[in-house]
């Protein structure tokens, strides 16, 4: 069966640490294109603030969201949600704030996210690969994002690392989480990470229950 056209998109942003002088874009192209063979950074990941009427709320998550009619696409989706949730403005037209420059991105497969019991959303997610000196400033939107986390990929992308808890609402099944600050990284999250690993690196984390 044909997974569904996507509807929304989220940033799994990773921060490549190097020396201001060495993050010409010409220069690094392959190991921004290709993570894998390049220094490993640290990943973007939010707390959703807390809200009674989503069930998700409270929960680690990529930024992200649905795409709107002004957006021409999920990649402009991408953006638009990145700048909104956390502050972090890439679009190098955007002349009112400071860019974090230089970027690349790629498309990681279509990954379908929970909104009920019964129903999945399909939403697109986008690698983006920054260089920067030191982790970007952000400025959170609150009523969004309670906090963030700037993870190593030494944390995420280990075996050893993952535990199973029962942690759905909709079922008792034990899942496979991350631990980030005393939480648990699982679900939609979990999986698309789980993905990139799996491309990028060759790391494979346990799947999750069908």
């Amino acid at each position: 069966m044909k997974t569904p056209e996507p509807q929304a998109s989220v940033a799994l942003v990773e921060v490549l640490l190097t020396p201001a002088e060495d993050r010409e874009l010409n220069k690094k192209v392959s190991t921004l294109l290709y993570p894998g063979k390049g220094p490993r950074g640290h990943y973007l990941i939010i707390e959703r603030s807390f809200r009674p009427d989503d069930p998700w709320s409270g929960h680690l998550a990529l930024p992200g969201g649905r795409k709107e009619n002004s957006d021409p696409n999920l990649w402009s989706t991408c953006l638009r949600e990145l700048n909104e949730e956390v502050g972090l403005s890439l679009e190098r037209e955007d002349k009112t704030q400071s860019s974090t420059a230089p970027i690349l991105h790629l498309e990681l497969p279509v990954v379908l996210a929970r909104k009920s019991q019964k129903q999945r959303l399909p939403v697109q997610p986008f690698w983006i690969g920054l260089q920067k000196s030191d982790l970007p400033h952000l400025n959170l939107d609150p009523l969004e994002v309670n906090r963030s986390f700037w993870i190593p990929h030494s944390q995420l992308a280990q075996n050893e690392n993952v535990t199973f808890n029962k942690i759905s609402p909709y079922n008792s099944l034990s899942y496979p989480c991350l631990p980030v600050d005393n939480r648990f990284l699982w679900g939609f999250t979990y999986e698309v990470f789980r993905l990139f690993f799996a491309h990028f690196y060759g790391i494979q984390l346990p799947v999750e229950p069908q």
